[in-house]
Parts: C-alpha cells; sequence; structure tokens
C-alpha cells in the first residue's frame, strides 16, 4: 500500500458496537490515522473525546488508503459510492457485514478499478449495539472469515492479515460468499429465531426463569430494524436452517411422545456428542 499499515490514513464508516470495536483496536494496535463516518454526531464526538479517532470524514479531495465499512449489507454499496473518490488508487475497500452474496454482487460492478475489495466477517458481537458497548478486546480469538473476491489483490489480503493481527482474531479461513450466508444462518440468524421464539413462550412468566432460560434467551434483545433486515436478506439461507431445526424438533417431540425414555436417552447422547448429520 505504499505505507506502513499503522501509518496508513484509515477511515471507519459505522462506528457502532463493531464498528468502534475495530477503530479501539486499530488505535491500540499503533494506527495513527483513523478518521470516522457516523450518521451519529454524538458517537462521532464520543469517538473522539475517546482519542479513537482523529476527525470526521470530510468529502474534500482526501485520500485513504483503506476505508473500512461495518455498515449493515444494504449499506455497503452506498457507502461506497459515498467514499470512492476519498479512496487513493490501489486504496482497499474493507467492508466488514454479516452477509456476503448480494454486497460482493454489488461491489464488484460498483468497484473502481484502482481500488481492492476486502470482504471479511469477524465472528463475534454482543447482544448490546451501538459505540458505547464497544471494546477493542471484542475480537480477541474469533474466526475472522475472509471471503475472496477476484478484486482481492495482495495489498487487500496484507490488510486482511495486519487486521486479523489487530483485531486480535484467530484464524482467517477463506469461505465463498454463498457457503458464508448458510454458514450465517446457521450459526447465527438461526440462533437468534431460536432465541426469540423461546422468548415468546417464557415472557409472560420469565421472572422465575432461571439460569437456563436466561442463556437460551441472551441473543433475543435485538436491535429489531437491524435484524428484520439481516433476515430478510438472507430469507433462502435461513429458512433451510429453520427447516433442519424443526426436523430435530420433530424428531426429539416424537420421542417424549412416546414416553420412550431409553430412545430419547440415545437421541439426546447424539445430539449433545454432535454425532447428527
Amino acid at each position: 500500500m505504499g505505507v506502513h499499515f499503522t501509518d496508513a490514513r484509515i477511515l471507519v464508516a459505522g462506528l457502532g458496537l463493531i464498528g468502534g470495536s475495530i477503530a479501539k483496536a486499530l488505535k491500540d494496535a499503533g494506527c495513527r490515522n483513523i478518521e470516522g463516518l457516523d450518521a451519529d454526531a454524538e458517537v462521532l464526538r464520543a469517538a473522539r473525546a475517546d482519542g479513537v479517532i482523529l476527525s470526521e470524514f470530510r468529502a474534500d479531495g482526501s485520500r485513504y488508503d483503506c476505508v473500512i465499512c461495518s455498515l449493515q449489507p444494504r449499506l455497503v454499496a452506498p457507502l461506497y459510492e459515498q467514499v470512492r473518490g476519498s479512496l487513493r488508487p490501489g486504496g482497499v475497500f474493507a467492508e466488514m457485514s454479516g452477509l456476503k452474496s448480494a454486497v460482493v454482487r454489488d461491489l464488484t460492478g460498483a468497484l473502481a478499478e484502482e481500488h481492492e475489495l476486502l470482504c471479511l466477517h469477524p465472528m463475534a458481537g454482543s447482544e448490546k449495539s451501538g459505540y458505547a458497548h464497544s471494546d477493542a478486546a471484542l475480537f480477541r480469538g474469533a474466526p475472522l472469515l475472509l471471503t475472496p473476491t477476484a478484486r482481492t489483490g495482495d495489498h487487500a489480503l496484507a490488510f486482511a492479515e495486519f487486521l486479523r493481527k489487530a483485531l486480535g482474531c484467530g484464524n482467517m479461513p477463506s469461505v465463498p460468499a454463498d457457503e458464508h450466508d448458510a454458514l450465517i444462518a446457521d450459526l447465527s440468524h438461526l440462533p437468534h429465531v431460536v432465541a426469540l421464539a423461546v422468548r415468546a413462550v417464557g415472557s409472560s412468566h420469565d421472572t422465575y426463569a432461571g439460569g437456563s432460560y436466561r442463556s437460551v434467551t441472551r441473543v433475543a434483545d435485538i436491535n429489531a430494524p437491524l435484524w428484520a433486515g439481516l433476515l430478510t436478506d438472507n430469507a433462502e439461507y435461513l429458512l433451510e436452517s429453520i427447516g433442519k431445526f424443526r426436523a430435530q424438533l420433530d424428531a426429539l417431540e416424537a420421542a417424549i411422545k412416546s414416553r420412550d425414555a431409553a430412545a430419547l436417552e440415545a437421541l439426546l447422547r447424539r445430539i449433545s456428542a454432535r454425532e447428527v448429520s
């Protein structure tokens, strides 16, 4: 990229839980030129007061070495259009959204010839949201999924490795866009749907709940507009996940209904030992 990454001029767009945590981790890793873009002026003031960003984005002919987009999938391509004139030739547009198929499709067609595309997804988060809950340690040990594209060049891959180390992530497996979205449906979207369903069943008497109920429903405290978009955007894969979950629930229901403790025990053991297809 022509400069060492800690000297690079970096714009972080979207300073919520993920973007704020990325900016804080980059600052702790020694990055000295981090700027911010967010729709909430109070968030930008807080990030400046914390010393996390030096200044706010201004479309004034400035040139960034890298733009990190931490917005929901539908806003990624519009964000690129907003900042493309401020990303220098050879610069990297790094998007960290939770879905990839549509994002990769949209950006591949929109990306300027002189820019590289980096599609990453740190597999960490929280039931809380917003800059106030961001934490430089949020990603420590978490996998950092890389979705390579035809526009992911050597500069982008080098920056990905720098980000992995700066965020404290574990491994960085390469996952194609469609496989990524199917995986996210199973491992993130389905658990949220299930948590919401369990919350709906127990909400009238959850003052009596113990640890198991609270563990299952922890992620039911969600940003409803954000999650409505995520779940519908990934509907194809999520519906497959719900179908697989329903099949497992049906098997458990049948074993319980039969009052066959031995058969139920065998099923519970297989599921607990991950011996399921």
